[in-house]
C-alpha cells in the first residue's frame, strides 16, 4: 500500500481488498497436527492477509462513518431550509 493513501478510504481500495481474498489459500480445519500457518504466523501470505483485513475493517468503518455523517448532514439541511 501507498503510505500517502493510507488516510484516504475509498469504496474502491474496499472492493479490490474484498476481492482479493479469493485468491487467499483455503484455512484448513483445526485438526491436530497444527497446519503450519499457525506455528508460523510470521509468514509473509498470512501477515499480508492479517494487514489486508485490518484495512478492510478501517476502510468500512470510514466509509460508513462518513457516509451516516453525510446523511445527519443533509437532513439537518434540509430542516434548516
Amino acid at each position: 500500500m501507498d503510505e500517502n493513501k493510507l488516510d484516504i478510504a475509498t469504496r474502491e481500495e474496499l472492493d479490490q481488498l474484498i476481492a482479493d481474498r479469493e485468491k487467499d489459500p483455503p484455512i484448513p480445519e483445526y485438526n491436530y497436527p497444527k497446519p503450519s500457518w499457525i506455528e508460523d504466523s510470521g509468514d509473509t501470505d498470512r501477515a499480508w492477509m492479517r494487514m489486508r483485513e485490518r484495512r478492510i475493517n478501517h476502510l468500512e468503518k470510514r466509509l460508513d462513518n462518513a457516509s451516516r455523517t453525510m446523511r445527519h448532514d443533509f437532513e439537518n439541511q434540509q430542516e434548516i431550509e
